[in-house]
């Protein structure tokens, strides 16, 4: 079972979008397992909420200093302890450790202290992270890729009209058709068909506060 684990600022609000992340990657993936810190608010908040709304196998990380609870991967006697800021750096490190992939999720243009701390913990590891921040934006190949284990797919980001992506899931989900078969099929039509690259680079129907797309 991949373990992918969930992190970000206790401030981050945006949970529609942990909530899109997780529904897309169960849909995908239903033998996922969610990690979190266990973070009473933020990022960490949300990851447990809708992982275990969704019926996700759901784990967690707490500082050792704080109480042992039913989601928690190590044992109960190593929680409990005089409160140390040493314990939120272990954490980070016990839950990069454990977890297979990583998904930061970030007010836009900033990235916390403790969450730069886990993903360096990333980068010893040798561990694969993305890190979610620009509003509006969609992320492309990003439940393939983080799922994947090819470290040469690349992480991409594109601008997607909000009721246009929602239309298309509804029926991508109807079709089982992915947004990566989606993107790679339109992109090789593109460059190989003449009439079809054509016809898209003529196209000019979507348009959403003054830019066209």
């Amino acid at each position: 079972m991949m373990k992918v684990a969930i992190i970000g600022s206790r401030t981050y609000t945006n949970k529609k979008r942990i909530q899109n992340f997780l529904f897309e990657l169960q849909m995908r993936e239903p033998k996922v397992e969610i990690v979190s810190g266990g973070a009473k608010d933020g990022a960490d908040k949300y990851a447990k909420k809708f992982a275990l709304d969704f019926g996700l196998k759901y784990s967690e990380f707490p500082p050792q200093h704080e109480s042992h609870n039913v989601h928690c991967v190590m044992e109960a006697y190593n929680y409990g302890k005089p409160y140390g800021v040493g314990y939120f750096h272990k954490r980070n490190k016990d839950l990069v450790k454990y977890s297979d992939k990583i998904v930061a999720f970030c007010k836009e243009g900033e990235i916390t202290k403790g969450t730069k701390s886990a993903l360096e913990y990333c980068k010893k590891n040798d561990k694969k992270f993305v890190i979610l921040s620009w509003r509006w934006y969609l992320y492309i190949h990003i439940y393939r890729t983080i799922m994947s284990k090819n470290k040469e797919e690349k992480l991409t980001s594109v601008k997607v009209i909000d009721e246009l992506y929602k239309k298309f899931r509804e029926k991508s989900i109807r079709e089982d058709f992915s947004l990566q078969k989606l993107v790679n099929r339109s992109i090789d039509l593109f460059v190989y068909d003449e009439e079809f690259a054509k016809k898209v680079m003529e196209y000019e129907n979507l348009e959403e506060s003054g830019s066209k797309y």
